[in-house]
């Protein structure tokens, strides 16, 4: 992320609702980057955050529900994902609608050929 905020403002969509057992990295004290979280509510986030991403110049996120609908709002959509065991059938289905709609461009981040290529390490860092 810090690579990404060096080269544009980041604006990260967490809401810190703890609805799911989801959780939101820590990237507090990055350059350039700021949270959203702070205008979130249980009634209110979804549509926080598409407004946000109907602004944005981009959209990077991990492969799930916002990254299907931001290129549907026009904002090119880079998603990041593990496996694509679980998101197969999705990938088809938005890939062929985003055309058939004129949707902005997808791309498919898939970590494990990031890593093993040598373009990423994705161990986490405890400092």
């Amino acid at each position: 992320m810090a690579r990404v905020a060096a080269g544009s403002p980041v604006v990260l969509l967490e809401t810190e609702l703890g609805i799911d057992e989801h959780r939101d990295f820590d990237l507090r004290g990055l350059p350039n980057v700021t949270s959203a979280a702070a205008l979130m509510t249980p009634r209110t986030n979804l549509g926080v955050q598409l407004a946000l991403i109907t602004g944005a110049h981009e959209f990077l996120g991990t492969c799930g529900g916002l990254a299907w609908l931001a290129p549907f709002l026009g904002v090119p959509t880079v998603a990041v994902c593990d496996s694509d065991e679980a998101i197969a059938l999705h990938l088809l289905v938005a890939r062929q609608a985003g055309r058939a709609a004129g949707a902005a461009g997808f791309s498919l981040l898939d970590l494990r050929a990031a890593t093993r290529a040598g373009v990423i390490d994705t161990r986490m860092s405890t400092t």
